[in-house]
């Protein structure tokens, strides 16, 4: 039989097979959580040490995102074990007690500090979004569609702040999170199981083990979504930032590699037929503003479709643009459908061609994690005799 601890309520049986996967999932994730603390707190640090550094959001976002999900998992798995309707809170008074003098001491100062530099500040210091426009070159705060312009020190140190009252909600939640998770970690390193069943000892360590299948899933969900972003990054560039050409000349940011001049399509009677019209290089004069030069354009041997904004167009005219930078676009004659440049297609699709790649290494990845933990699964729950886990 299993240990007995001081205890009001009765002891409460769970399968060996649940007993073992959150238990490893429990040291897993405590783990994963002690690295995120040393990161959060880095950041947070920072945040004070370089207020002329804007910290992107891909930087802190992640450690934010992975607080709360780390604090799900630390009660659904302490929860699958101990009952749903114990009465008892993952996070108690009780708890806290039997923490150090040391401990209790610092998690006070740090709790107040994360709070009062962070969420409290970032209420009272930022009277808004902070931003940049690249085309004004202005600095300004967007309270829900209330724009105020401001300077760039102000920018800063409201970006700087931002990060700051972000990472200290993550902080603060990590930390929870850390003394619930070793909680649990004491709670069942003192449990004895009455009988452990005879297991193959010739079958390979990764799956004696847990955490490898724990580990590639995780692995696994990073790298399909580090794909996707990359795919869904791409085609919403190539279809949300087309350049329009007009008979007055217009100055465009156009990025290195092959372009396609496109025509809108209208439509003809009630049938779903449309009337692209033609161009020709001689419609269209494209001209470098950094040094003068003319990009010479030809007709597009594959006529690329396109549809941005649900509307069809068809490309007409490739060129191909030597370096990223300014580039003068004109009409020598009037089009009345509209005309305008986009990447080509081509280039899109090869581009997409690595992301595409990681999104099936992630699935590769997701897939023998899949292998890894039904053969673990099936391993340690043959004959597997229920836990008795003592009520608390």
């Amino acid at each position: 039989m299993s240990t007995r601890l001081p205890t009001n309520s009765p002891d409460r049986r769970v399968s060996y097979l649940t007993w073992r996967i959150t238990t490893e999932i429990n040291l897993v994730f405590l783990i994963l959580a002690i690295v995120a603390l040393v990161g959060d707190v880095v950041i947070w640090s920072l945040s004070f040490a370089s207020p002329d550094i804007v910290m992107p959001d891909w930087i802190f976002a992640p450690f934010f995102a992975f607080a709360i999900v780390n604090g799900f998992v630390a009660i659904v798995d302490r929860q699958l074990v101990r009952g749903w309707k114990n009465g008892r809170m993952p996070v108690s008074a009780d708890r806290f007690k039997e923490l150090p003098n040391v401990v209790k001491v610092t998690f006070v100062v740090l709790a107040i500090a994360a709070l009062w530099s962070g969420p409290v500040s970032l209420f009272i210091g930022v009277p808004g979004q902070p931003g940049y426009d690249p085309q004004t070159r202005q600095y300004f705060f967007n309270d829900h569609g209330v724009v105020t312009l401001t300077n760039r020190a102000h920018y800063l140190a409201a970006s700087a702040l931002q990060t700051r009252g972000f990472i200290s909600i993550s902080l603060l939640v990590t930390v929870l999170t850390v003394v619930v998770m070793d909680g649990e970690r004491r709670f069942r390193r003192n449990v004895r199981l009455a009988h452990v069943p005879a297991t193959n000892d010739s079958a390979p360590w990764f799956i004696k083990r847990t955490w490898p299948a724990i580990i590639a899933t995780l692995l696994g969900l990073v790298v399909v979504s580090i794909g996707v972003y990359g795919i869904v990054t791409q085609v919403d560039s190539y279809l949300g930032k087309i350049q329009l050409v007009r008979m007055a000349q217009t100055t465009e940011t156009l990025a290195s590699g092959p372009h396609v001049i496109f025509v809108w399509c209208e439509s003809v009677g009630i049938e779903p037929k449309y009337d692209c019209p033609a161009l020709v290089p001689r419609d269209v004069i494209i001209t470098a503003t950094f040094d003068g030069a003319i990009i010479e354009t030809s007709p597009d041997p594959s006529a690329d479709h396109l549809s941005p904004r649900d509307l069809p167009a068809v490309g007409r005219l490739v060129f191909d643009v030597p370096k990223s930078g300014e580039f003068s676009l004109q009409l020598t004659r009037p089009i009345t459908n509209g005309v305008f440049v986009a990447k080509s297609p081509g280039s899109v699709a090869r581009s997409v061609v690595p992301d595409g790649a990681v999104t099936v290494l992630g699935g590769l990845i997701l897939a023998l994690a899949l292998v890894l933990i039904s053969k673990r699964m099936r391993r340690i729950s043959a004959q597997a005799p229920p836990v008795s886990v003592p009520g608390n």
